[in-house]
């Protein structure tokens, strides 16, 4: 939920507060993509797995590696389109 929330406030942003109907289109089209990206970079890199224990530097590292692979398939995808 909060990876749609955040993914829908930024597209709204990142167009200025202007969104026509293709906008909206695309962002719900993209929106699928979104998710299964997420998920995949938290399977791989497991940034949860400290969080019950205590949390380290390491775990900080994770999380930015996930988020990093997920950045670049979401820009590999904007410029393949």
């Amino acid at each position: 939920m909060i990876v749609v929330v955040s993914f829908i406030l930024s597209y709204i942003l990142r167009h200025n507060f202007s969104l026509n109907l293709i906008a909206l289109t695309d962002m719900f089209h993209q929106i699928p993509l979104v998710l299964v990206a997420y998920w995949i970079g938290f399977m791989i890199f497991k940034p949860y797995s400290g969080v019950v224990r205590f949390t380290v530097t390491q775990d900080i590292f994770l999380i930015f590696n996930g988020l990093y692979l997920i950045e670049i398939a979401r820009v590999w995808y904007h410029t393949s389109s």
